[in-house]
């Protein structure tokens, strides 16, 4: 009875433990089947095999929390070899509408103890991060409850483990599931370059690492977290200072407008002198992003635009290496996404692709780098693309580099010109930097230790077959030269700056020459005071308001399609020249011309009121004629002269005159017996009345025309002749008529 009763004790016993520890997750996976759906192997579709345990680590090892408590479903991972330290499980849900992942993570209880190291859960929903936590030996378990986004297709755990100097954890996702507990997070639509496109080209292969460092560890961020994707570079040699890795994304940037990564330095390399590196990121010839990382530079974060219709995406990591070692670059899981605007499609066409038709002795001239260094500007920071140019002999004094860009019509040369930073020092001469279009001086500068890098933008004329970088090394009287970088030569379609008229403290209207169909912006102390668009001949016209004597006035022209603005033309306002106001002859209601005298050369323009009527040039001798429709008696004609710098004349004001006579009277019948002739003239106009040569009498017409002149009778057969004269003298025809009996 006693052995009874203590059996019926240790099963009570064993039924409160039960409960006191398993039954949150018992009853969590009880719910109905359309309520919870369990991760199990069935839903796998991707693993490190070998590293991934179900259920237990073995028939005789449990899977037990940090807390001691034993866990019988869900999966682990330890890795298989000692030298691993990247294991993941990928499972497929895309035939599933949960909303919520639950899981207890929590580190092998048994493997505790000692130096470890430290073990990273990472959690992805397709592309989407949704935990990451940095686990060590007193990190307690965890209950997870988070929510998915909407249309999630696949799951992604991740444990990444970087090893203590007595071994490594046991990492458990405990009771996974799917449930409905919580509303699901909006859909992400992301792209990563590392897990569905992968990359298209990579300098040597054993520089650049997209999962960890191999058997080396995981990446490390220098905030301590581990990352499982990354475009990575560590030189495999010794002397590699340049490295890259290119992704083909053309199939995507028509959607796609967004690149996002974070950059960080491999956070276990960071001690000691090991140089700087610079991150670069390149869609196709436009640099989108730089930035030179030193051993204290913390974690960035990236959000750039991309071009419309990008091709590749190439991420660079170029390094000066130190006394003790270098960097490793991490650029972390980068995404394609939609969060920003496009930035215009880039059109330019990259030197590099012609590549050199000619050049010195083919060891003066380098691409990317000077063979083990890296290419270094004035400032300091390092660049991933261009050429080199720099002596190899001692005696050699001139060094230059052809290109065949007959095939091509761009209309502009764009680079960066600078002395390599590491050779500015010591009497090093002077480097007097051509650039040659054919035969064609385009850039010219003499270049010393203290200049600064030069941006270039230099026109190329039309139908030019070679562009030439030419260098002329005066080396100073140790002998020493400099090194000559000329980044990233980019032909492209920015427009030539405007040519721009003169403007003057009295100019409303500039008037120019730029691209056709280009947008001319006008600006004053960095602000656009007006713009407008070139023609499709190229002429322009825009209002401004009147500038003072002496402001700089700077013009553009703008490549709408690609946003390339050329560089400005600059114009100082000037006192305007004074234009004496136009003479002009009188002009009458009967004229179809103004005629007149001016400054030679100058636009005489006619206006009645705010109405242009006409306009024509001066010619040498001044003189002008313009054409007009005949206007009426009393319109008052406004008449300016504008020179070619458009200085205005004060205005010449013209009345128009009455030159038109007065229609012949109407004139009633008349007989021996009257003594008034009657009739209808023009409103207001005098009558005269003679017989031959005498003046038999005159009246003035009414406002209605109508008029009655007192004469004496005269004898029958007498012919009278009737006149109308209006207020400027003008006489009409006569009207004659007999007298009658």
């Amino acid at each position: 009875m006693k052995t009874v009763t203590k059996h019926l004790f240790i099963l009570f016993i064993s039924f409160l433990f039960s409960i006191m520890y398993f039954t949150p997750s018992f009853t969590e996976n009880a719910h109905a089947a359309g309520n919870v759906l369990k991760l199990t192997s069935d839903l796998l579709s991707s693993s490190t095999d070998d590293d991934l345990y179900w259920d237990e680590w073995s028939d005789s090892e449990s899977f037990e929390d940090s807390n001691g408590r034993v866990i019988d479903e869900g999966f682990g991972f330890e890795p298989s070899y000692y030298n691993e330290g990247w294991m993941y499980a990928e499972f497929d849900i895309h035939d599933y509408n949960y909303t919520t992942l639950e899981t207890t993570i929590s580190l092998e209880n048994k493997w505790r103890t000692g130096d470890r190291g430290k073990t990273e859960f990472v959690i992805y929903a397709d592309n989407q991060k949704i935990f990451s936590k940095t686990f060590t030996n007193k990190t307690p378990s965890q209950q997870l409850k988070l929510p998915i986004p909407k249309g999630t297709a696949k799951l992604t755990f991740y444990v990444l483990m970087e090893k203590g100097s007595q071994g490594n954890h046991g990492a458990i996702f405990g009771y996974p599931r799917l449930t409905n507990a919580l509303p699901p997070s909006p859909s992400v639509d992301k792209l990563s370059l590392v897990r569905n496109i992968g990359a298209a080209e990579t300098s040597y292969y054993r520089d650049v690492y997209f999962w960890d460092w191999g058997n080396r560890g995981p990446f490390e961020l220098t905030d301590g977290s581990l990352v499982p994707t990354a475009v990575a570079f560590e030189p495999y040699f010794n002397d590699t200072t340049r490295m890259y890795a290119a992704f083909k994304v053309e199939d995507y940037t028509d959607d796609y407008s967004t690149l996002e990564t974070q950059i960080s330095l491999e956070n276990g390399w960071r001690t000691g002198d090991l140089g700087k590196t610079e991150a670069i990121i390149y869609a196709d010839n436009v640099k989108l992003y730089s930035k030179t990382f030193t051993n204290t530079t913390p974690i960035q974060n990236v959000k750039l635009s991309l071009p419309k219709g990008t091709k590749y995406i190439t991420f660079f990591a170029v390094q000066e290496h130190g006394n003790q070692g270098n960097h490793g670059l991490i650029f972390v899981d980068p995404v394609l996404t939609k969060e920003r605007s496009f930035l215009p499609a880039d059109h330019s066409l990259a030197l590099a692709e012609i590549g050199t038709s000619e050049t010195s002795y083919y060891r003066d001239v380098y691409y990317g780098k000077w063979y083990s260094l890296a290419f270094q500007m004035a400032e300091g920071n390092l660049v991933a693309r261009g050429y080199g140019l720099s002596p190899y002999f001692d005696d050699a004094s001139e060094t230059y580099a052809t290109f065949y860009v007959g095939d091509y019509q761009y209309p502009t040369l764009e680079t960066k010109i600078s002395l390599d930073n590491k050779w500015r020092t010591g009497d090093r001469g002077k480097s007097v930097v051509y650039i040659y279009a054919d035969d064609k001086l385009i850039y010219n500068k003499t270049f010393d230790n203290k200049t600064p890098t030069q941006n270039v933008i230099a026109a190329i004329p039309s139908k030019t077959e070679y562009i030439q970088f030419r260098v002329r090394h005066l080396r100073g009287k140790s002998g020493l030269t400099h090194g000559v970088i000329f980044e990233n030569p980019l032909l492209t379609n920015r427009p030539n700056p405007p040519s721009v008229n003169e403007i003057t403290d009295k100019t409303t209207i500039v008037t120019g020459k730029a691209r056709p169909n280009t947008l001319v912006k006008i600006k004053v102390n960095g602000k656009t005071i007006a713009s407008t668009k070139a023609n499709s001949s190229g002429t322009f016209s825009v209002k401004i308001p009147i500038q003072k004597q002496g402001t700089e006035v700077f013009i553009t022209a703008t490549n709408i399609e690609e946003n390339k603005e050329s560089i400005p033309t600059k114009i100082v306002v000037k006192k305007a020249v004074t234009i004496t106001a136009p003479q002009v002859n009188p002009v009458s209601d009967r004229d179809t011309k103004v005629t007149g005298k001016t400054k030679a050369g100058a636009k005489v323009i006619v206006k009645a009121g705010s109405v242009t009527l006409g306009e024509a040039t001066a010619g040498k001798d001044g003189k002008f004629s313009i054409t007009i429709k005949a206007q009426k008696a009393g319109t008052v004609l406004l008449v300016i002269a504008m020179d070619k710098t458009n200085n205005t004349s004060a205005t010449t004001k013209v009345t128009v005159q009455d030159k038109t006579p007065p229609i012949a009277p109407q004139v009633n019948r008349v007989t021996d017996r009257d003594t008034k002739v009657t009739g209808k003239t023009e409103a207001n106009a005098k009558v005269v009345v003679k017989a031959g040569k005498n003046k038999l009498g005159e009246a003035k017409a009414g406002k209605d025309g109508r008029f009655s002149v007192k004469i004496k009778a005269q004898k029958a057969g007498t012919i009278l002749e009737v006149v109308s004269i209006d207020a400027s003298g003008n006489i009409s025809k006569g009207t004659k008529i007999k007298v009658q009996k």
